[in-house]
């Protein structure tokens, strides 16, 4: 049942009869389903597969899931979460690929009121052993940890899926299953993956090692006692950009990288910039903050998007090692660990680092705003509108109001509570009203926020800046090429030592004289023995980058007792993925080394620009030039112009591809689940600030009756029965019959609501009909809709209608058969005989003597009762 049928005002006793525990019933396909769940998706065959003349199987609602599936539930080393099981007919199709996918299991998950109904189905608990499991919301976790969750999250095998029913996103227990999932999967998602020194992590870190001037050494307790503003980039902030303004000179702030442009357009200046994520869209979101002045500082992770690094034309600093290998000539004693998905958690450890005892938030929300925005104004988000599509996790913010957050900001708010926690002797303030409220971080409002009257000093942090002189940059960057060639001829020789172990590997089980076994054997052993002594750096690096892979080979294979063949292929791809790698790798190694090169030759003011910039072309660097055009002279010359035309192509590239996957994000067909959200939560004023959102939307047909659906369910809210029905009534007029299907069935829904209300029954039944249309399981109440008006012909109409569909549908067979006998139509009891076939076996006898009676009644019309 749909959430609009379970809507928060109380129903009509003719609408509230219907809610009943779900009943299995055999379509007319032969499929048995849950109507309640699944009408609309195995209950009729399409007429698109009658038109292009597709050949239905044995199952339609096997066709239909794999149709929509593919093979996407069917790869090797996968842990399949996956939410509701549409009727088991998704268990099925699971079990209809056999063998099953080595290293796989899949892990089912129902609301608890489905599943007491399956599992006392035989043929569905025959479906279900140590690798299908069929769980509710209790025990989902206990399974997950037997079934080696921790283990599928280290290799990156971890898929979360949602059923057909629970992709419809608008039953509230399938709403409230992914909204626990979703969060909890994503905190631990993080929480795996910050252990693991990934491969996309890597090359970044090498690749921004010629950038950085230094660690954070020397930031250690650069400010004792001090207090530090760390401005982040939720919506907050457009109402505390005017005290950011008013107390400018008396702040020393650090500011994320994505406010650069909002900064900038109120004339903001931050002390330090802090940049994290090793991907394209850190630089597309921060491209502004090229343009602060020499006094901003930027620190970075050891793992920053190298592009950003390469054009940033000021002082760079590192948190962690500037190589991802233990080297003391180049890397720095200190390093702040990763602890939190967002950079704003960064820069609350570099200021605790810096020893800063009160760190005021500016911005830092970590949830939605009422009308969804998640933003401040002036960044792309925000100008591309709400989120209209996300799993939405109900959080309390700092006025006391309740607010929705996403599972990746959930994550946020528990890793900024461990921070503020761990750190009890630094004062943590966020003056947000409407940000989630965090552990350990108090709300105080501005205007209780003690302000010094003085200028802040920040002389420690210049000392700092101007201390990075040539000669000191020079001996670094030396020490940094000496580094990287070390650690490349040392990965070139672990490539080699991997490739011999795979043939020895090979040799070893495919030879049978043992004396040649053994050899092979202790060559392998010897091979390891390498990679933790002499090669440890390297082998360690090589190691780290194809961790997936070889956590892959260390994963139980419980389908079968590994045999000589399938060890040797385990073995095999250990040994390959490190060769693999090492030979990644030493493509990086080299690419850092010729940058390298290219910032020693900045520092040589006899080399020409132009022979810089073509460097910055060859080693594909363009965005460099802007370092160039900062720090010395003018000169235009075709290189410089050709790196910059390089850089533009490349950022606008990238910007196209941020514009269309916002445009994905906020599609107003995915804004349906969010409106039923708000209403089931009775947020009227969140309901008209969508439906507003909605009204703008740049797809301004498509978003149409969305915007009027929430606008009716917001009248309804308000008890305005008369305008909530106009509002419906448009959205039946102006929804798409093929891509808003469900948006119609729920606006029909709520019609048939709002008439049983105003005592229309007949418009009810016209509402009740078209949803019918819609989705067959709706046929059975506009029988007893009509039947309760005494409308006994529409009621007969309903129930064939509904029998068509359900030709097994015992308890509906009845119901015609009395109505029959009522009427005195002695030609109805033929017609239900149709039916028996389609009948379960156990109720096939008890229904045929039933029909016998109903016979005998219309023949002894003077007997019947």
């Amino acid at each position: 049942m749909t959430t609009a049928e379970r809507s928060s005002r109380t129903p009509s006793n003719a609408w509230e009869s219907q809610a009943s525990s779900p009943e299995w019933l055999q379509t007319q396909q032969g499929d048995w389903i849950l109507p309640s769940l699944n009408a609309r998706h195995f209950g009729s065959i399409q007429v698109a597969d009658q038109e292009r003349g597709a050949s239905i199987s044995k199952s339609h609602a096997q066709t239909v899931l794999k149709e929509h599936f593919g093979d996407r539930l069917h790869q090797e080393d996968q842990l399949y979460v996956v939410i509701g099981s549409d009727s088991g007919q998704l268990l099925r199709y699971i079990r209809e690929h056999a063998p099953l996918p080595r290293g796989s299991r899949w892990l089912v998950i129902e609301p608890e009121d489905v599943l007491r109904t399956l599992r006392q189905n035989p043929s569905i608990n025959a479906l279900c052993d140590d690798f299908v499991q069929l769980v509710g919301f209790d025990e989902w976790q206990e399974r997950a940890t037997l079934l080696q969750l921790a283990a599928y999250f280290r290799i990156d095998g971890v898929r979360l899926e949602r059923s057909l029913a629970a992709l419809d996103g608008t039953d509230q227990q399938y709403i409230e299953l992914t909204t626990h999932l979703d969060a909890h999967l994503t905190a631990e998602r993080f929480r795996k993956t910050a252990e693991l020194n990934l491969a996309p992590f890597i090359a970044p870190n090498i690749l921004s090692a010629p950038n950085f001037h230094g660690g954070i050494d020397r930031f250690e307790n650069l400010f004792p006692g001090r207090s530090t503003v760390i401005i982040a980039g939720g919506p907050s902030l457009d109402d505390q950009i005017g005290w950011l303004l008013e107390h400018r000179d008396a702040l020393f702030i650090i500011a994320v990288s994505r406010v650069s442009g909002r900064l900038q357009d109120v004339g903001i200046t931050p002390d330090i910039v802090v940049t994290v994520d090793p991907f394209p869209i850190s630089l597309t979101v921060s491209r502004q903050m090229f343009d602060f002045p020499e006094q901003t500082v930027l620190i970075a992770s050891s793992h920053p998007y190298p592009r950003i690094t390469n054009r940033w034309p000021h002082s760079l600093f590192c948190t962690g090692p500037l190589v991802p290998w233990p080297d003391e000539a180049v890397n720095d004693r200190n390093a702040l660990s990763s602890a939190g998905p967002t950079v704003t958690h960064m820069a609350a450890q570099l200021a605790v680092h810096m020893g800063f005892k009160e760190v005021i938030f500016c911005g830092l929300d970590l949830c939605h705003t009422p009308d969804g925005r998640t933003h401040a104004s002036g960044s792309g988000e925000a100008a591309a509108g709400p989120i209209m599509d996300f799993s939405a996790i109900p959080v309390v913010t700092n006025n006391g109001d309740s607010a929705w957050t996403t599972p990746d900001y959930f994550a946020g708010i528990q890793a900024m509570t461990d921070i503020a926690q761990h750190h009890d002797t630094v004062r943590f303030v966020n003056p947000s009203a409407k940000a989630a409220a965090i552990g350990g971080i108090e709300h105080v409002a501005l205007k209780h926020i003690v302000v010094p009257t003085i200028s802040f000093d920040r002389t420690p942090l210049d000392r700092i800046r101007h201390d990075a002189d040539r000669e000191t940059r020079r001996k670094h960057l030396n020490a940094l090429a000496e580094s990287l060639e070390t650690i490349e001829g040392d990965l070139h020789k672990v490539a080699n030592l991997a490739q011999l172990g795979l043939e020895s590997n090979q040799a070893y089980f495919n030879l049978t004289h043992p004396t040649r076994q053994k050899r092979h054997k202790r060559r392998m052993q010897a091979i390891d023995r390498l990679f933790e002594g002499r090669f440890r750096r390297a082998a360690r690096l090589a190691q780290q980058a194809a961790k997936r892979a070889i956590m892959r080979t260390a994963l139980p294979h419980d389908f079968f007792a590994l045999d000589r063949r399938q060890a040797e292929n385990l073995a095999s791809q250990y040994y390959d993925a490190i060769r693999e790698q090492a030979r990644r790798l030493t493509g990086t190694l080299e690419l850092a080394r010729e940058r390298v090169a290219t910032r020693l030759l900045e520092l040589d003011d006899d080399a020409a620009a132009e022979k810089i910039a073509i460097r910055y072309t060859e080693y594909d660097e363009p965005e460099r030039v802007h370092w160039l055009e900062v720090n010395r002279a003018p000169v235009i010359s075709s290189s410089i112009q050709q790196a910059r035309l390089n850089y533009a192509t490349f950022k606008n590239g990238l910007l196209e591809r941020d514009q269309e996957r916002y445009r994905r994000q906020r599609s107003p067909r995915s804004s349906l689940r969010q409106i039923e959200r708000l209403f089931s939560s009775k947020k009227k004023e969140a309901l008209a600030q969508l439906a507003d959102s909605l009204v703008r939307h740049h797809q301004v047909e498509i978003a149409q009756p969305y915007a009027h659906y929430a606008n009716g369910l917001k009248n309804e809210l308000e008890n305005d029965l008369v305008m909530a029905a106009e509002e419906h009534t448009k959205v039946i007029q102006l929804a798409d019959m093929r891509h808003d299907i469900a948006l119609l069935e729920h606006a029909l829904l709520r019609l048939t609501d709002i008439n049983l209300e105003a005592r229309e029954p007949a418009a009810s039944l016209t509402a009740l009909q078209a949803a019918a249309r819609i989705n067959p399981s709706h046929w059975r109440l506009v029988a007893r809709l009509a039947l309760l008006e005494n409308d006994a012909e529409t009621g007969i109409t309903a129930l064939t209608r509904h029998l068509e569909q359900f030709p097994g549908d015992v308890e509906r067979i009845k119901q015609m058969v009395r109505l029959f006998v009522a009427l005195e139509i002695p030609d109805g009891i033929p017609f239900c005989e149709q039916y028996l076939p389609y009948c379960a076996p156990a109720a096939r006898l008890e229904l045929e003597a039933f029909l016998k009676d109903a016979r005998n009644a219309l023949e002894s019309p003077g007997e019947s009762s």
